[in-house]
């Protein structure tokens, strides 16, 4: 989601603008009150800008692991940060922060469920992708 946002960003906003100005403002047959096509037009903003995010983080994640050299990676190091839910919905993820011991540095990593504990060592096989993401095919 990161990479998204600092990459797609200002092209999302821009095509969002784009859409919602012509589907608001862009009709000169049809006479409508201006207030009507201010609220369509941020409306229209908000929706076509979160459509195409998420769309756009998509096809990113499907670039990365479809295109190019995937490398194989053994992800290691201790879990210093637990983030879980209060409630399960749907859309919350379970997030745990890894320090990795030979790149000195931390990372996040989206898990499918809540059994990991602070200070617990984390080893798992993964791959790197095409645009470097570091993700896991089960």
């Amino acid at each position: 989601m990161e990479a998204t946002f600092n990459w797609c960003i200002i092209p999302t906003i821009i095509f969002a603008l784009y859409y919602a100005y012509r589907s608001s403002f862009g009709y000169k047959e049809v006479i409508v009150p201006i207030w009507k096509n201010i609220l369509s037009f941020i409306v229209m903003t908000i929706i076509i800008g979160m459509v195409t995010f998420i769309s756009l983080q998509g096809i990113l994640i499907s670039v990365n692991n479809n295109i190019g050299q995937q490398k194989e990676y053994l992800l290691s190091g201790k879990i210093i940060k637990l983030d879980y839910p209060k409630e399960k919905k749907i859309g919350n993820n379970y997030t745990i922060e890894i320090e990795r011991k030979v790149e000195k540095d931390t990372i996040k990593l989206n898990v499918p469920h809540n059994n990991y504990q602070k200070g617990q060592n984390f080893e798992k096989s993964m791959k790197i992708g095409f645009l470097k993401f570091i993700y896991s095919e089960n």
